[in-house]
C-alpha cells in the first residue's frame, strides 16, 4: 500500500516560511501487528531574515529523536560576532555556516 502524506500546518509570518509535513506509511489490514507502522515528521523553515543576505535554511526529520541541518548566511559576505556581552568589541565571523542538531526524547 502507498503511505499516506498530511501537511499539517504552514504559516507565513515575519519573513519565516515554516512548512510540518507528516506521513505514517500505511499497512495491510491483514498485518496484526500494529507495531509495523512507521511515522516521521519533516519540517523545513526558510527565513529571509531583516536583510535580503540573512537567509537560512533549515531542514529537519522529527520521531522519537530529531535531526535537524542546514546553511545559515548564504549571501552574507559581513558576519560579526560578539566578544562578551560586557563589551562592544565584534570579531569577524565566517559569512558561510553550516549546522547540524541532534536530539533523543528519553
Amino acid at each position: 500500500m502507498q503511505p499516506t502524506f498530511k501537511l499539517s500546518s504552514a504559516a507565513i509570518g515575519a519573513a519565516v516560511l515554516c512548512l510540518t509535513l507528516s506521513a505514517r506509511a500505511a499497512t495491510p489490514a491483514t498485518t496484526p501487528d500494529p507495531a509495523a507502522q512507521g511515522a516521521f515528521s519533516a519540517e523545513s523553515t526558510l527565513n529571509a531574515g531583516t536583510r535580503g543576505s540573512d537567509i537560512s535554511l533549515n531542514v529537519g526529520v522529527r520521531g522519537a529523536g530529531s535531526v535537524r541541518y542546514g546553511p545559515q548566511n548564504l549571501f552574507d559576505r559581513r558576519h560579526f560576532t560578539r566578544s562578551t556581552d560586557n563589551n562592544a568589541g565584534k570579531y569577524v565571523g565566517m559569512p558561510r555556516t553550516f549546522y547540524v542538531q541532534a536530539s533523543l526524547a528519553y
